[in-house]
């Protein structure tokens, strides 16, 4: 019980911070392909990376229809002028594929702004070549289980704000332990390792991810590693918050400052980008990415048979150490110095007769 509380609290739900590797002095010369992590949205490890991803993200329009179908959702949360922002898939006319927190925050704006008539509640689709328009409609449909992020959103417009294009079919499912490759559509925010600004704020880009199945997820991490003052660091302070958490006193003020600082010092972590074989005609180890807050939503796309198709979608990630038993904790120096960047996707081959189901009623409303 206690390790599961740990992770818990260790993981964020991409609505959060992150940050990357070095820059390179041309495309064919990288100094480095480490960093830190920090930064929201999509990170690489050079500008060079973070170039070629955004370019793929407007190539694929012609070679990859459906990257068209992901969107970045930004809409007011409250009448100061704050907003959430989260992505979104469309996977049906007018019907997009979402995480349920953000179905959850959606609706909860849309209620708050209903008083008035939805005055001041509006909703951008990025990047968009039409304008959305007036919204006509706006219907919700959440998955029953409370451990299941998965909705459905059916958003009509009285003028379309996506052209009609090529929609994903869900994929095969993959056996348990079975690990692939994909691709991650992602909108918003692009970053660089170890640089505190956002590069490029708005754009849509491909990133490269290798998963594996466990149960109804798949994983996917990127490798990092503490110094040795930030390896005693996160030793003093994951120790004392064990210790508190002994004694049921989770939610006491020294356990909470005790997480933030064992928070802080994994995003502290520097991580390894893969270094991409020059010589190799498939240069995708440059896609290499972490996913950080507002990915929530990005799918996850595989080939099957020659066919791209819809197989998982970001729903939280975390930083934590490396080698933890999921049934014991033992913190020591060693078992610390390593630290995982882990994104988790939601298997959406697991919810396919739910999500069919889903696209069927909504379409006949």
């Amino acid at each position: 019980m206690l390790s599961k509380i740990f992770i818990t609290l260790l993981s964020f739900s991409f609505i959060n911070a992150v940050e990357n590797g070095e820059e390179a002095t041309s495309t064919d010369t990288i100094l480095s392909r480490n960093g830190t992590v920090r930064n929201t949205g999509t990170t690489f490890a050079t500008k060079v990376d973070a170039e070629n991803a955004i370019q793929r993200g407007q190539e694929d329009y012609s070679k990859n229809p459906f990257v068209q179908n992901v969107c970045l959702l930004t809409h007011p949360t409250e009448i100061d002028g704050r907003s959430t922002r989260a992505i979104i898939t469309q996977i049906a006319p007018n019907i997009y594929l979402c995480c349920k927190h953000t179905a959850a925050a959606l609706q909860a704006s849309s209620n708050y702004f209903q008083i008035s008539n939805y005055e001041g509640f509006e909703i951008e689709l990025f990047p968009c070549p039409n304008e959305p328009g007036n919204l006509k409609k706006l219907l919700f449909l959440n998955h029953d289980n409370p451990n299941v992020d998965l909705a459905l959103i059916k958003l009509e417009f009285d003028a379309a704000p996506i052209p009609p294009c090529e929609f994903l079919q869900l994929a095969s499912p993959i056996k348990e332990g079975e690990t692939g490759k994909g691709i991650v559509v992602s909108c918003g925010d692009v970053s660089i390792a170890n640089q505190g600004e956002i590069f490029n704020p708005q754009a849509r880009v491909v990133s490269i991810h290798e998963i594996k199945k466990q149960g109804n997820i798949l994983t996917t991490c990127l490798h990092g590693y503490l110094n040795e003052e930030k390896r005693s660091e996160m030793h003093q302070h994951a120790s004392m918050l064990v210790e508190t958490m002994k004694k049921n006193d989770a939610r006491s003020q020294i356990a909470q400052d005790a997480l933030k600082i064992v928070l802080e010092t994994a995003q502290a972590a520097i991580f390894e980008f893969p270094t991409p074989n020059p010589d190799a005609k498939n240069q995708s180890e440059k896609l290499k990415a972490t996913l950080g807050m507002e990915t929530s939503g990005a799918p996850f796309v595989v080939k099957q048979q020659g066919t791209y198709k819809l197989l998982g979608m970001v729903t939280r990630g975390a930083f934590k150490p490396e080698g933890i038993s999921s049934k014991e904790i033992r913190f020591t120096p060693e078992n610390i110095r390593n630290v995982l960047h882990e994104v988790v996707f939601l298997d959406l081959t697991t919810y396919s007769d739910w999500i069919g189901r889903g696209i069927a009623g909504l379409s006949r409303k």
